[in-house]
């Protein structure tokens, strides 16, 4: 029982270091993808627009959005916590795939913000809920220790 939770436990903290390190690999990708497009365009002749290829930022974006998405996705149900409504449009972008005629959806900033905000609310009211049952088996074996204190002084 006790080797199943930890075991639990280690698998749960590889996929999380897995997911930042996707996450950050990632963002790391997008900013030089801004760099080279930006080097492009300060490149171009003046009057012309430069070839930056902002299409491919967007799109590594977008990944990055799907990532995170599925990353909080994953937090949520982990904590039964509501994933907002995919008929809700300002929550929700969807992105086609060339080589996919299925769409994406992934989570919007508005989203993100929501869904950390109820992940964040769900692991206050938990540790609240930890608190205070610390704080009683503290409190109860103080006073637990203070009788039997009394006792073996009244009884000496």
């Amino acid at each position: 029982m006790a080797f199943s939770y930890i075991r639990d436990v280690l698998d749960e903290m590889r996929i999380r270091r897995a997911e930042k390190k996707e996450i950050n690999d990632h963002s790391r990708r997008i900013f030089e993808l801004q760099n080279t497009a930006a080097a492009d365009e300060d490149d171009a002749p003046p009057g012309v627009l430069g070839t930056g290829d902002w299409g491919a930022v967007q799109a590594a974006e977008n990944w990055l959005a799907v990532i995170v998405t599925r990353h909080l996705s994953r937090r949520a149900a982990k904590l039964d916590v509501p994933m907002p409504s995919r008929d809700e449009p300002e929550m929700y972008r969807s992105m086609e795939w060339d080589y996919d005629n299925n769409e994406t959806a992934f989570l919007t900033e508005r989203g993100i913000f929501e869904v950390k905000a109820r992940i964040r609310e769900e692991e206050k009211h938990r540790r609240e809920v930890f608190g205070f049952w610390v704080t009683t088996i503290t409190g109860l074996l103080g006073a637990t220790i203070g009788v039997l204190s009394l006792l073996i002084s009244l009884i000496k």
